[in-house]
């Protein structure tokens, strides 16, 4: 769900809202060769327990890209890692080829 000034929004609207609003591809235009976001087997642990392990993703430019699964599977985690409010305990996190490590959420973003 997506909130906007007009109410929420369910899948089917978000989809259609975000397809009408993406630059038309340009005729022969390849696609960047530079990942927006790579992160490369991300682990992030709190004490003794490991919250994720080994995570590990690729967004190209134009990709939409969707995180599901269960309560307690560790989605709001990845996010938190994404944006740097939490710093991997190992592995890297880069945003427009630039590490994230030891940025501030705020310069991620």
């Amino acid at each position: 769900m997506l909130l906007r000034p007009r109410g929420l929004l369910g899948t089917r609207e978000v989809w259609d809202w975000w397809r009408k609003r993406r630059p038309p591809r340009a005729p022969g235009r390849r696609e960047a060769s530079e990942a927006l976001i790579d992160v490369r087997h991300a682990t992030i642990r709190f004490g003794g327990l490991t919250a994720v392990s080994d995570f590990s993703l690729e967004v190209r430019p134009r990709e939409l890209v969707a995180l599901i699964g269960p309560n307690g599977a560790g989605k709001t985690t990845v996010f938190n890692l994404l944006t740097g409010v939490y710093p991997p305990s190992e592995g890297t996190i880069k945003v427009l080829g630039r590490d994230t490590r030891g940025l501030s959420p705020h310069a991620i973003a």
